[in-house]
């Protein structure tokens, strides 16, 4: 399967599974449409995979 047979379209992703939609309503991806995109856009998701979720950042107090 290519990569652009990979992508899903917006009429493909299932909520509840693909995103959900929060008290702001925002979609918020979750971790399995990150790893079927198959990349880090670097746009530090809630649930990225990748080590850029908020949660996985090194603040510079920490560090």
């Amino acid at each position: 399967m290519s990569q652009e047979q990979q992508k899903l379209s917006r009429a493909e992703l299932i909520e509840g599974i693909h995103y959900y939609i929060n008290d702001m309503g925002y979609w918020v991806f979750t971790e399995i449409y990150h790893q079927m995109r198959g990349y880090c856009c670097k746009q530090k998701c809630k649930h990225c995979p990748y080590g850029n979720a908020p949660s996985e950042r090194v603040s510079p107090t920490q560090s």
